[in-house]
């Protein structure tokens, strides 16, 4: 996950448990760097049926006014949030990133889910997915 972040241009930190969060400047960074690690990872030789993994990603865009370590900001555990409603290897994208992704990525497409309840919020929010 790591070497897809910095390939496409994000840096990656570690958090609590198995999540990991990235950082991008553009959305489609981040977009072709979850498309890359969920690839990388579904084709890897060490992930058989008797070693079995999958990756859950959620994609969202905000202002980050400032990282604190140890300190989560809003955007980030919205990100965790969509990664915890994904399917295994589904890729979830806020509704904000796919207004900033619209026509500028054309190498994955968006598909419009629908209104899915995040943990911990009381209304659906609009999502969309990237396709395997």
């Amino acid at each position: 996950i790591s070497r897809a972040a910095e390939t496409n241009g994000g840096r990656a930190r570690q958090l609590v448990g198995d999540h990991t969060i990235a950082f991008f400047k553009r959305p489609r960074d981040a977009g072709r760097a979850a498309v890359a690690a969920r690839e990388a990872i579904r084709h890897d030789p060490w992930v058989t049926d008797e070693h079995r993994c999958a990756l859950r990603c959620g994609i969202h865009s905000a202002r980050i006014v400032s990282v604190q370590p140890g300190k989560l900001g809003s955007a980030a555990a919205y990100v965790i949030r969509l990664c915890d409603t994904a399917e295994p290897w589904q890729i979830l994208v806020s509704y904000a990133t796919e207004a900033l992704l619209e026509g500028e990525a054309p190498e994955f497409r968006l598909e419009a889910l629908g209104g899915r309840t995040l943990t911990g919020r009381d209304r659906p929010d609009r999502v969309f997915g990237v396709p395997v």
